[in-house]
């Protein structure tokens, strides 16, 4: 794991960092008050998802290596990102591992998201 995906990874789960590197330095998320429920490395990806609570926009729930994949809630409950448009995944984990499934080691892109 590189010291930035590290860097990322410690800061959205809240733990501390040793040294001079910061996560906004290596391009991580600053550290929030939401919590990463849920955490992985898939295929040399580091993936956080933050709970969806059906409130508020999905444009800081899921990071691959400490970018922000925008996600959009599906009417059917299910959800799709820019990345896979036109598929819909069950969970926010599924809709994050196509994703990194689809950039097939390509670095995500930073964008804007809109709610």
């Amino acid at each position: 794991m590189t010291k930035g995906l590290l860097v990322a990874l410690l800061t959205l789960t809240g733990a501390a960092v040793a040294g001079p590197a910061s996560a906004a330095a290596q391009g991580a998320p600053a550290a929030s008050a939401k919590s990463p429920v849920f955490s992985e490395v898939y295929k040399d990806r580091v993936i956080l998802i933050i709970a969806d609570d059906g409130k508020s926009s999905l444009c800081d729930h899921v990071f691959i290596d400490g970018v922000a994949l925008p996600v959009h809630r599906l009417a059917g409950g299910g959800y799709n990102s820019p990345v896979n448009a036109y598929q819909s995944f069950p969970t926010l984990r599924a809709t994050a591992e196509a994703a990194a499934d689809f950039l097939a080691g390509a670095r995500l892109n930073p964008s804007s998201c809109t709610a």
